[in-house]
């Protein structure tokens, strides 16, 4: 982006690496030499009247959304069996026992706990409505440690560097894949790609729309994992970065553009100018529609209402006796939903394609 003659990058992607203790993205860049740009821990609360939310209520609702978690999770411990077979929504049981143990009854109290909730679709991009109680955070063990950081000029940046010297076709559109016992057939373009294998990294939103044949179609186990696996967007505009989650995400790309700006300046000037600060027009705005991307079709996966991390294992698995190999975000049950998570997965597959590869060259 280019503003009165200062440059600078900002991703509309994944921009975040979530711990960098332990994570492979994190010694990636330093083995590259890139700096890392840590994000703040602090993040102030503003009314709608462009006060600070007083420090104790924070601190009182924040607690209360927190035993209200840790009494959801007690009850799926003691119920598991129930839950596994009768699955419920994870905003279901917090409302449940929202109003059992009478929590953020007082308006501004409310929106605070509404902050919370829209915290975690940002983190899930997913309606409450939609999460699994039983799975949603099947992922926490693995949870990166450390720091959350930014990497300067973008993540563009690791793209360059592990792409440099590869053939990379540019504007050719995947339209259906055909395996068999003699190898495999891409069709992009208008062109037939041929190989002895394929790793199909699309995002899970492009399976669930099947705007790529694959001939013959995909077992039915794996089908159903697809469909059973949640996948939602998060949309954003940077350098100011307003992150919409939740319903608010799928109203916000029905918005047009003129509209989603303003919606944003209203809030900042509701924020600023009781201050005496002035709020801009901005230079430049660039809104993304991840749900309406042909490419993507959403953000990142979720564990939806009657799915489970088992589902990550089954979209993961290859098909056509080692002949179509499957990566990203979505197969990787430790670490759905984060840019470390499709860089493992791809590491994954390359080691399962050249063992693959060296078996059949025994054999031959």
């Amino acid at each position: 982006m280019d503003g009165c003659g200062v440059i600078a990058a900002a991703d509309l992607g994944g921009s975040v690496l979530t711990g960098i203790n332990g994570n492979p993205l994190g010694v990636l860049a330093r083995q590259l030499g890139f700096p890392l740009h840590k994000v703040r821990d602090i993040c102030p609360l503003y009314l709608p009247d462009g006060r600070m939310v007083n420090s104790e209520i924070d601190s009182r609702v924040e607690t209360s959304f927190n035993r209200l978690l840790d009494r959801v999770c007690k009850l799926r411990q003691a119920m598991m069996e129930e839950v596994k077979s009768a699955d419920v929504s994870l905003g279901t049981a917090l409302e449940a026992f929202r109003r059992v143990y009478k929590v953020a009854e007082d308006p501004q109290e409310r929106m605070l706990l509404n902050w919370h909730l829209a915290n975690l679709e940002y983190a899930n991009a997913s309606l409450m409505s939609d999460l699994s109680m039983a799975y949603w955070d099947q992922d926490d063990p693995y949870e990166m440690g450390g720091d959350h950081c930014f990497i300067p000029g973008g993540n563009e940046r690791f793209v360059r560097a592990l792409a440099e010297d590869l053939p990379i076709f540019y504007s050719q559109t995947v339209e259906s894949v055909r395996y068999g016992a003699d190898g495999v057939a891409v069709h992009a373009g208008g062109q037939e790609f041929r190989g002895d294998m394929v790793l199909c990294t699309v995002p899970l939103g492009v399976l669930k729309k099947g705007t790529i044949d694959f001939l013959p179609q995909l077992p039915q186990r794996k089908r159903d994992a697809i469909q059973r696996i949640g996948y939602s967007s998060v949309s954003g505009g940077p350098l100011l970065v307003a992150l919409v989650a939740g319903e608010a995400a799928i109203n916000f790309e029905m918005m047009s553009p003129v509209e989603a700006v303003r919606r944003v300046l209203d809030i900042l000037k509701g924020i600023f100018n009781p201050k005496g600060i002035a709020v801009p027009d901005p230079i430049q705005v660039v809104c993304t529609r991840w749900g309406k991307d042909r490419f993507t079709y959403g953000s990142y996966s979720y564990v939806a209402i009657g799915s489970s991390g088992d589902d990550y294992d089954i979209l993961a698995e290859s098909v056509g006796d080692g002949r179509v190999f499957f990566a990203g975000e979505a197969t990787n049950k430790q670490y759905p939903a984060t840019m470390h998570g499709a860089f493992l997965s791809g590491m994954r597959e390359a080691a399962n394609i050249l063992r693959v590869a060296n078996r059949r060259s025994l054999l031959s």
